[in-house]
């Protein structure tokens, strides 16, 4: 499409499902502008992934293309509360922009659309979304829930059974009025489900980030762009702080760095303490040992377990982090605590950092312990 809104080329894929094992696919470019069709691109799916094929048809990226998110569990794929990486995304996204078969239905799709409608009427007291109309050709809905004229991050989602189905028209509205408003997406990678989302996304250059679960992303966008993303720089801890006479009293957020600790300066649920301790100390959640306290922080922020704990204290650590309030800053932790070289939830903290945001990396102070996942951590 021009930008002056004529279509300039049409795409047209081919294939008989049916047989899709046997038969070849392929697809056509017709080209408004010369009249013509382009020449015929033959794939042989007896060497094609199938489930890798709509990665390949569009493999141009404009520069909103933010790069990847992965390494997420594939635990819950198929069930209403979803995987890894749909928690993660309902996690740190504002609102949400979907499509569904039915509006009752028990598919991980509609459970997003249910938990960000709540989080986006607890933020802004209300919530917008165009239609919930079904497309005129078919049979699903689109729905959403976000607030407008927010640079807000919005999940995008549809039911696996919409596969190679175009985007309702009323779905491509809500995006367009979230990108205009200087928002950005968060997406998965599912071919020929999330495809839709990502071909429309980079058409209107829009800002996006993929999420996928492992190593590897079942979408690949091939970069034909230089991408101007800015790096983001991981915090560091700082273990020359000690508890009485400092942390257990200092603010959140001071000059010489963020203190992580449940300080009796800050407000309720909003300061990095850990809720979970080995010992049970003031109204923190026992756990049996130092390692799980460390290990339960970290399920906690990601939104994997735990998720009855503490939510509002969560949610406002992820936005911490989404604001960008801990690139590059100096994370303050208790020196003796440190010292007992058993782990401390501030690593686990940088952990979840770096999996939220686009990070390089810094070196960080000596005694600083990489988290194994084997240590834990005393906490005042």
């Amino acid at each position: 499409v021009t930008r002056d809104g004529n279509i300039k080329s049409i795409t047209i894929l081919n294939t008989d499902i049916d047989t899709v094992d046997s038969s070849p696919l392929y697809y056509t470019v017709y080209d408004f502008t010369k009249d013509e069709f382009n020449d015929t691109v033959v794939i042989d799916t007896e060497e094609e992934d199938i489930d890798e094929l709509g990665s390949e048809l569009n493999p141009t990226i404009v520069s909103g293309f933010q790069g990847y998110k992965g390494g997420f569990d594939n635990i819950g794929k198929g069930t209403p509360e979803g995987d890894g990486k749909d928690k993660a995304m309902r996690n740190i996204a504002d609102g949400f922009i979907g499509e569904i078969i039915d509006i009752n239905g028990l598919t991980s799709t509609n459970t997003s659309y249910d938990i960000l409608r709540k989080k986006s009427l607890k933020k802004y007291g209300s919530s917008y979304g165009i239609g919930n109309s079904k497309n005129d050709s078919s049979d699903y809905y689109s729905i959403a829930t976000y607030q407008k004229n927010q640079k807000d991050i919005i999940m995008l989602a549809r039911n696996k059974e919409l596969a190679n189905k175009p985007l309702n028209e009323s779905t491509k509205l809500n995006i367009d009025v979230v990108n205009k408003s200087g928002g950005e997406f968060i997406v998965g990678d599912m071919p020929g489900v999330d495809s839709q989302f990502i071909d429309y996304l980079q058409k209107i250059g829009a800002k996006f980030t993929i999420y996928h679960t492992g190593d590897t992303p079942r979408i690949k966008i091939k970069q034909t762009e230089k991408q101007d993303k800015k790096s983001v720089v991981s915090p560091k801890i700082d273990t020359s702080r000690e508890w009485k006479g400092d942390l257990k009293s200092r603010s959140v957020y001071t000059n010489e760095g963020i203190n992580t600790m449940r300080t009796s300066a800050a407000l309720l649920n909003e300061h990095f303490g850990n809720p979970f301790s080995e010992a049970g100390y003031g109204n923190t959640i026992k756990v049996d040992t130092i390692a799980d306290a460390v290990i339960a922080y970290k399920d906690w922020l990601l939104g994997t377990k735990h998720n009855n704990v503490n939510p509002e204290q969560r949610e406002w650590i992820i936005n911490q982090i989404n604001q960008g309030k801990l690139d590059g800053a100096t994370l303050l932790y208790a020196g003796k605590s440190e010292a007992r070289g058993q782990g401390m939830h501030p690593t686990a903290l940088v952990e979840i950092f770096d999996i939220l945001r686009n990070t390089i990396k810094e070196d960080t102070t000596k005694k600083e312990k990489p988290f194994s996942g084997l240590e834990g951590e005393q906490l005042k």
